[in-house]
């Protein structure tokens, strides 16, 4: 359920990016609609904190909503996802990463082509993950005594029910180091796009040792898989 339901929410955005796309890449990236274009976008999506129109340089040219107008002439060349959109000229979705403008997120960027096909630049909305990923999980686990992580492939954890645990990094925080059950399961989570497997941990909020139970499935949006797994304790 939790599953479909970020499934969703992701292909809503993308969709709504790749039309916003269109129309930008019809009156061209500098022109004045293009800032109503990209105000428009953003309002459609609750989930989006910033919108961006980002030129072949890797320059931000237009941001709104206008709080984030600041940022606009901030050089974002060196971000992984800008790389990766230069050299593909096909949509991408991040690794999360620190934003310009102050705080991890991930960023959901589409392609902007001129008439002849030469790559102008690209449109960019920026997402918080634990932001809505809280809004679909906890309601879909209330009642249920289950734990619910969402993670990258490279073990950085995008969402937990337990707070502390965001922004780790299961392979490389020391935290988690003693762990070698939790570890080897990890390694077979990055590899597999579905399975099971029980593991041994501390208890949410507390520093008791328990045996917990983990199923994952994955979530995938442009080659960017996103696991997500659900843990129960064992009796």
């Amino acid at each position: 359920e939790v599953e479909k339901k970020i499934s969703s929410v992701l292909n809503k955005i993308d969709s709504d990016l790749s039309h916003a796309t269109k129309k930008i890449s019809k009156v061209g990236i500098h022109a004045p609609e293009a800032r109503e274009i990209l105000r428009e976008l953003c309002k459609s999506n609750s989930f989006a904190v910033d919108c961006a129109i980002v030129d072949k340089d890797g320059t931000m040219i237009v941001l709104e909503p206008e709080r984030y107008s600041q940022f606009e002439g901030a050089d974002i060349s060196k971000q992984e996802q800008v790389i990766r959109i230069h050299k593909t000229r096909k949509p991408v979705l991040s690794r999360a990463f620190r934003a310009v403008e102050g705080f991890d997120a991930v960023d959901l960027q589409y392609p902007v082509f001129s008439h002849h096909g030469t790559m102008k630049g690209s449109v960019s909305i920026l997402i918080r993950p634990e932001a809505f990923l809280s809004q679909i999980v906890f309601p879909s686990i209330e009642g249920v005594p289950v734990d619910i992580w969402v993670l990258e492939t490279e073990g950085r954890i995008l969402f937990d029910t337990d707070k502390e645990e965001i922004g780790k990094n299961l392979f490389q925080d020391p935290r988690y180091k003693p762990f070698k059950q939790l570890l080897l399961l990890v390694k077979k989570i990055k590899k597999e796009h579905s399975g099971s497997g029980t593991f041994e941990f501390l208890g949410t909020g507390t520093e008791e040792h328990v045996t917990k139970r983990a199923y994952w499935s994955t979530v995938e949006l442009h080659k960017t898989e996103w696991r997500v797994v659900v843990t129960q304790i064992l009796k």
